[in-house]
């Protein structure tokens, strides 16, 4: 698959892959909007996949299998137990209870339910199961993968920086 996606980016002009990419049938039809209402946009997440590319698909397949892998890497249990345990330091720090200690991270997961690369369920089990229920879960209606961070980054970016 990123075989193909790293052929499609070599040999095809970015206007051709802004088409085809506007007519990719399995993307909602708000995503592939996304590729035609702003042609900046477009080009981003094209220079983006070549980016994330640029030194083959070995590095991001490596990167996925260590991610999704739970043979060997328990990336899901360590990201979880390390949550916990800075939960708990905060608590205890000096004694006193601080939930609210700057030293633990602060969570936002965004979610488009018209995403077809990643099912909402995915980011629910991810704040209830992984981070105890701790940060927060925004999700959206009409919303995909794509058109999720193009629309509403504003709320994302704002979520970042919020103390």
């Amino acid at each position: 698959r990123f075989i193909l996606l790293q052929i499609l980016l070599r040999f095809f002009s970015q206007k051709r892959l802004l088409e085809m990419a506007s007519n990719m049938t399995a993307l909602p039809e708000v995503d592939r909007n996304i590729f035609t209402d702003d042609e900046a946009v477009g080009r981003a997440f094209l220079n983006d996949a070549k980016e994330a590319l640029r030194q083959g698909s070995g590095p991001f397949t490596r990167e996925a299998k260590v991610v999704f892998n739970n043979a060997g890497f328990y990336f899901e249990r360590s990201l979880r137990d390390n949550f916990a345990m800075m939960k708990i330091a905060a608590q205890t720090k000096n004694g006193r209870n601080q939930r609210q200690d700057t030293s633990i991270p602060r969570v936002s997961i965004f979610h488009g339910h018209l995403d077809v690369n990643v099912p909402p369920s995915h980011s629910r089990y991810v704040h209830e199961n992984v981070l105890g229920g701790g940060g927060n879960l925004t999700e959206f209606a009409n919303m995909g993968h794509l058109s999720l961070v193009v629309k509403k980054a504003d709320a994302i970016l704002e979520s970042a920086a919020r103390k």
